[in-house]
């Protein structure tokens, strides 16, 4: 883990720490800036309410004062009608005492003045006189009002001049005024102090927690810049987040990673930016966030590679959510650079296929017959004399099909002789092959001339490892040096005995039991069930002891490794297939028998068998033959289309086929040493492949 100082904290995390202790101040601007608004709110409230109160006062003593206008012109007019002048009289000076009233005059009908309460209410005779003729006027802190009195009948008996105190009303008004600030003020005033400090006391507890905050975030964002990992957080609309860590600077190379793209952070191109873009919004939808490592599984960019500085970097990708609330916010994105790591791999890889390599030329050597490793390094001698007509990436992509026929009888080969470093350079050799045809482009050109001196090192090495492990005075003969001493002293013992007898003999000695023989060929089966876990029995030799000779054994050579490749990647079914149909482990067999005139070898498997239909639509789905050309076939013609060159019927390559080359490379070969080759298809239930060559068959190329 590197150590990194604060000061190389990244510059958008400073800036927001600055700023974060710039806000408390102005937090505490907004906060004084709100109780003087809450104080001058309360302020306006008091006066609005004293206000309204006035005038609720106002208008309510002048509905008091019409109520006793009319209460006191109801009572005089009674008076009068009855003869009461006494009772009007009292009444009058009952109604002056109240202090809306500043006095009262009764007129009669002709506006000479009968009674005056008080006795001192003085009114001008010209001010008296407008009055009674309109009804009210003003006069400084008094206004006059006149009402007629009159009987039952409607005929005017006097006039009622009033005289009202205006500053009475006035004075009542400002009590009102008065009492209803002072009441604002002892409530609403403490209420105010009370939410100020309350507020007050609030800032101040925030302002602990953003320290608090603040420090756990300085130490986490140590953390953050001391992990190996980058780090940084996209939103669900795919844009990306300015906080990151500053390793994610130095894997990623951005320094504005809130201003960039995914594809700019990711160095993607445009398609797999999009593809990121809708994984990202496929798992915005979801609300299964606890399958999220097979949402994750489903991400286009989890590995990216990059050029920082001159230097070649490997970069992980690894995606976390970030939950709130049960919902899913953000992702965070974790980068990891193994580079080191992949290097290592890769020198561990070589080494250890270096070791299974020199592993591998021993075993061959120990293994196998010294002629026939011989005849197969002969052969691998001469075709490496023809890579040299490959000097062009053009050359590459139109490869002639000869040349990549017996490329892949190499590998097939190398493979069952033990030689795993050639079978395993052949075989990338076949990839560079096909990735040049598919992209149709000189990118693995370079990769290709690399790849062909790889082979030649290794033939050499073999080479000079059988240097080393025979001498040139080693018996040329394959038989062991027990069994020709046995012979010779046979040959000794018995002066009779014929030359035919010691040919057969020595026919004999120079032959090895099929199921040692198939030694090899149980190999392959045991790599291939190793490599894809699959349940299939071990080869089944049914003629164990037949004694197979040198000579069939070098004509077989060339074919039985690919049928029984065929078998394994064309023939047995996938475990789910087979107990689906009820069937147990998948079996290859093999018998042998020889005859006056010629040697069978049959290779059988209890896979699916070939379906005549199959075989023919996949024939002309390659190119290889049209509709009408089908249609007049067999069902036995049908079966052989598989012997056409490029037929296969695996959609995908794998380490022992599937490119379109092997059974027509088995039956040129068996022709060409004059041989036949037969299919017996059983379909669900097997094939048996019968190849059979004379006896007097030289050894192949293959």
């Amino acid at each position: 883990m590197t150590e990194h100082r604060d000061s190389d904290a990244p510059r958008d995390v400073q800036s927001s720490a600055e700023s974060m202790d710039k806000d408390p101040a102005a937090r505490r601007r907004i906060l004084v800036s709100i109780i003087a608004l809450l104080v001058l709110s309360v302020v306006s409230a008091i006066g609005v309410l004293a206000y309204m109160n006035r005038r609720a006062t106002v208008r309510s003593l002048s509905e008091q004062h019409v109520e006793l206008v009319n209460f006191a012109v109801n009572n005089v007019e009674l008076g009068l009608s009855t003869g009461r002048i006494d009772a009007v009289q009292a009444f009058l000076v009952e109604m002056a005492a109240n202090p809306l009233f500043a006095g009262v005059i009764l007129y009669d009908p002709d506006g000479e003045s009968l009674l005056q309460v008080p006795t001192d209410f003085q009114i001008g005779e010209a001010l008296a006189q407008r009055v009674l003729a309109g009804g009210s006027e003003t006069v400084g802190e008094l206004a006059y009002q006149a009402e007629p009195i009159v009987d039952a009948d409607g005929e005017v008996m006097g006039h009622l001049l009033l005289g009202i105190s205006l500053e009475s009303m006035n004075r009542e008004a400002r009590r009102a005024l008065v009492l209803t600030a002072v009441i604002g003020l002892i409530v609403l005033l403490p209420m105010t102090g009370a939410i100020a400090w309350l507020l007050t006391w609030m800032e101040q507890r925030l302002r602990v927690r953003e320290l608090r905050l603040a420090e756990v975030n300085r130490e986490v964002e140590i953390m953050l810049n001391n992990l190996d990992q980058g780090i940084f957080t996209l939103n669900l609309d795919g844009t990306v987040n300015p906080q990151h860590s500053l390793r994610a600077r130095e894997l990623f190379g951005v320094s504005d990673f809130a201003n960039s793209t995914l594809q700019q952070i990711f160095g993607a191109a445009d398609d797999a930016a999009k593809v990121l873009r809708q994984w990202i919004s496929m798992i915005a939808k979801s609300r299964f966030l606890s399958e999220w490592p097979k949402y994750e599984q489903l991400n286009p960019l989890k590995e990216i590679e990059t050029e920082r500085g001159g230097e070649h970097r490997i970069v992980t990708i690894n995606y976390r959510p970030i939950v709130e609330d049960g919902e899913l916010r953000r992702i965070m994105v974790l980068g990891t650079d193994i580079t080191a790591q992949r290097e290592a791999e890769h020198a561990l890889d070589r080494a250890t296929r270096a070791r299974e390599a020199e592993v591998g030329r021993i075993l061959a050597f120990v293994q196998n017959e010294r002629s026939a490793v011989d005849s197969f390094l002969e052969d691998t001698e001469a075709w490496l004399g023809r890579i040299d007509v490959i000097q062009t990436g053009d050359d590459l992509i139109n490869v002639e099909p000869d040349f990549l026929r017996e490329l892949h009888t190499l590998k097939g080969n190398a493979g069952s002789f033990g030689f795993s470093g050639l079978a395993e350079i052949a075989e990338r050799m076949e990839d560079a092959i096909k990735a040049a045809r598919e992209a149709d482009r000189l990118t693995t050109f370079d990769g290709w001339l690399r790849l062909a001196q790889d082979l030649r090192d290794e033939y050499v090495k073999i080479t000079e490892f059988r240097t080393r492990l025979f001498s040139s005075a080693k018996d040329r003969m394959s038989i062991s040096r027990i069994d020709y001493d046995r012979l010779v002293a046979e040959v000794r013992s018995r002066g009779d005995i014929e030359g035919k007898h010691i040919y057969e003999r020595l026919y004999a000695l120079d032959s090895l039991p099929l199921g040692l023989y198939c030694q090899k060929l149980q190999r392959v089966i045991e790599q291939y069930r190793d490599k894809h876990r699959v349940d299939i029995a071990d080869l089944d030799v049914l003629t164990p002891d037949a004694p197979i000779h040198r000579t069939h054994r070098s004509a077989f050579d060339a074919c039985l490794v690919h049928l029984v490749h065929n078998a394994l990647d064309h023939g047995i079914e996938s475990d789910q297939e087979r107990k689906a149909r009820g069937k147990g482990p998948g079996v290859i067999s093999i018998a042998y028998e020889e005859s006056s005139g010629s040697a069978t070898v049959t290779v059988a498997d209890n896979g699916r068998g070939i379906d005549p239909a199959f075989v023919a639509d996949r024939a002309i789905a390659r190119g290889l033959i049209t509709e009408d050309e089908v249609r007049s076939l067999s069902e036995r013609e049908k079966i052989d289309l598989v012997f056409l060159h490029g037929f296969s019927t695996k959609s995908r390559t794998t380490g022992t086929s599937g490119r379109g080359v092997g059974m027509d490379a088995v039956k040129a070969y068996i022709e060409q040493v004059g041989g036949t080759l037969t299919l017996v298809s059983r379909v669900g239930t097997g094939l048996a492949v019968k190849v059979t060559v004379p006896s007097g068959g030289r050894s192949g190329d293959g």
